[in-house]
């Protein structure tokens, strides 16, 4: 028979819990700011990109720590917004800058969402990840996407998002005809 902890046994463990929580987050939290700045360098600095580059660290930050399934989406939500959030990038590399380009960054903000939301759709199953990855990965996603997408304003955010929404579900039926 194993004798019940002492409370200073159970406050050291619950200590060393809280510390492994933060010790994740912080490395997330810094790569999701860089990510931030280097948006605001390319999109311009606006309102749109201003309010993505403070949720986008925030958001990874605070889901890591929390933990649970919302923690589970941290990664895999990184991951999805790199595409949406790369592919204007290239747009922009070409020679185009904040408030130009709009047809080119439009079409790539929509490729990149249709990508980052059929990936989240395969990747994250709400059933044995937890709705709340699901969420977390898509504000995380649409956080990041976003920063890309600010070339052209809201329209390309909100096409991203779409796209990535109408994809998602398209990944979400594909994996599940795959497992069943």
């Amino acid at each position: 028979m194993i004798p019940d902890p002492s409370p200073a046994a159970l406050a050291a463990a619950r200590h060393a819990y809280e510390a492994a929580r933060w010790s994740a987050a912080i490395p997330l939290a810094l790569a999701a700011l860089l990510w931030a700045t280097l948006g605001l360098r390319l999109s311009g600095l606006n309102a749109t990109t201003l309010t993505f580059a403070v949720a986008l660290p925030s958001l990874a930050f605070a889901l890591q720590v929390y933990g649970r399934s919302w923690g589970r989406g941290v990664q895999p939500g990184m991951l999805a917004g790199l595409v949406p959030f790369l592919l204007p990038s290239l747009v922009h590399a070409q020679g185009c800058g904040p408030g130009g380009c709009g047809e080119r960054c439009l079409a790539a903000c929509l490729l990149g969402g249709v990508v980052s939301g059929a990936w989240l759709g395969l990747r994250i199953q709400p059933q044995r990840d937890g709705v709340g990855s699901l969420l977390g990965a898509a504000a995380l996603a649409t956080s990041g996407g976003a920063l890309g997408c600010a070339c052209i304003g809201a329209t390309g955010v909100a096409s991203m998002a779409l796209a990535s929404v109408a994809a998602w579900g398209l990944g979400r039926v594909t994996a599940a005809t795959r497992y069943a």
